[in-house]
């Protein structure tokens, strides 16, 4: 999304009304070649369970949450969950640190004006998965950039280890949903950017913005499709690893790794 100076409205449906008017500002854009980054993340350190998992497990009863059985239902329960109980906005200027418990702690059971961006939505979503035993990561999209105006497309997502179907899929806690092929198979970031690439479009399950069915036409295209041009995560889930520097959005610990194959 472009930078903007507007600050998050008080009111939730005058944050619609500004998303609703995106595809007349920007000009949605194909994917464009995909970037490769230098560094590689370790898919070992990406998802270690750390003391804040467990703190967070603790305060928030996620395992009770998630319920017991397969990964997926878990996956599901827990994104649901962190919908119902915290707001989207992705104008969102409310800085906490990069882990799920102070998200949380600053976000749940909140107003509107203490909205979470799809940054702290995905971290979060991360952190209540790992503690309960399930391999997750953030994941940072953005498009190119587009030379003309300086705009570009950016959404963070996670993804998530699912078990039974062995294999890691996308979702997006923010709008609560993720995506399938026309088999019904989910799909990760890397197959979900080779079914745009060849021309077809995903199965978006679940979708809800805070609760309703507002703007999923706009959806797929503006936040995911052109997004998907830069797939990249941090190198580890340490909180060193994704310290942000003081209060300055432009300081904050950039997503610069290649995900594991």
């Amino acid at each position: 999304m472009k930078k903007t100076n507007i600050k998050i409205p008080k009111d939730k449906y005058e944050y619609y009304d500004i998303v609703a008017k995106y595809p007349e500002t920007d000009d949605l854009k194909e994917i464009g070649e995909e970037v490769n980054h230098s560094r590689n993340a370790d898919d070992k350190k990406l998802y270690v369970f750390r003391n804040i998992h467990n703190e967070l497990n603790k305060k928030y009863n996620i395992s009770d949450i998630a319920g017991s059985g397969d990964d997926l239902p878990k996956a599901i329960n827990i994104m649901s969950w962190l919908r119902d109980n915290t707001y989207y906005c992705g104008m969102s200027c409310n800085i906490t640190a990069d882990n799920g418990l102070d998200i949380l702690n600053s976000s749940f059971k909140k107003d509107f004006d203490k909205a979470i961006n799809c940054r702290f939505t995905a971290i979060a979503f991360a952190d209540c998965l790992v503690a309960v035993g399930i391999k997750a990561y953030p994941v940072a999209l953005l498009s190119y950039k587009d030379k003309e105006n300086g705009s570009f497309g950016a959404h963070l997502m996670t993804h998530v280890y699912i078990s039974e179907l062995n294999k890691w899929c996308l979702f997006d806690p923010s709008f609560n949903t993720y995506f399938c092929d026309s088999n019904g198979r989910l799909l990760s970031a890397f197959e979900l950017r080779k079914l745009f690439l060849d021309g077809q479009y995903p199965i978006v399950e679940g979708y809800s913005f805070n609760g309703e069915d507002l703007h999923k036409d706009i959806y797929v295209d503006y936040f995911v499709k052109q997004c998907l041009t830069d797939i990249t995560t941090w190198h580890d889930n340490s909180m060193v690893g994704r310290k942000y520097s003081g209060m300055n959005f432009a300081l904050r610990k950039k997503f610069n790794c290649k995900l594991p194959e």
